[in-house]
């Protein structure tokens, strides 16, 4: 009986506490019938440019852009609408530090242009569970070709 006296005012704090931040919490939302749903967005066009960078002779050898034009994206709805090689072009700085392009001839980059539909209205819009940023990392499965490409272009109306 004697430690239950000593340990009662700190039981009690606790509950307080307890209690207080139960009290404070938001509640959830009430659920809302079928027709209460706000409607859906409606899918929208856009178009998408990727690029994979630097590829070497041997990778080059197992991609066919004429063949890969038209093909639609293994998830997501989306179809390739233009394939093409660049030049691969590298930066490189001088001695007084003027930033110079210098141009590989074995190696290219790969430039895709993607057509998808993608619905939502928020910040971050998703294709094929990956969300479409500049700059940001892409897989691309379609068909024969599964890379990871760059995003670098991102049009939408």
């Amino acid at each position: 009986m004697k430690n239950f006296r000593r340990f009662l005012p700190d039981a009690l704090l606790l509950g307080a506490v307890l209690a207080t931040a139960f009290l404070l919490l938001p509640r959830p939302a009430a659920a809302t019938a079928p027709g209460d749903l706000p409607p859906a967005a409606a899918p929208r066009e856009v178009t998408i440019r990727l690029r994979a960078s630097g590829l070497e002779v041997p990778t080059q050898a197992g991609i066919d852009p004429d063949s890969l034009t038209g093909q639609a994206l293994d998830s997501g709805d989306g179809t390739i609408t233009d394939c093409h090689w660049e030049l691969f072009r590298d930066s490189v700085w001088t001695a007084d530090g003027e930033t110079l392009w210098e141009e590989d001839p074995a190696r290219r980059d790969l430039v895709i242009t993607l057509t998808a539909q993608i619905a939502g209205d928020g910040p971050v819009f998703l294709l094929a569970g990956q969300e479409i940023r500049m700059g940001r990392g892409f897989f691309l499965s379609a068909g024969p070709l599964y890379m990871p490409m760059t995003i670098v272009g991102f049009d939408h109306p």
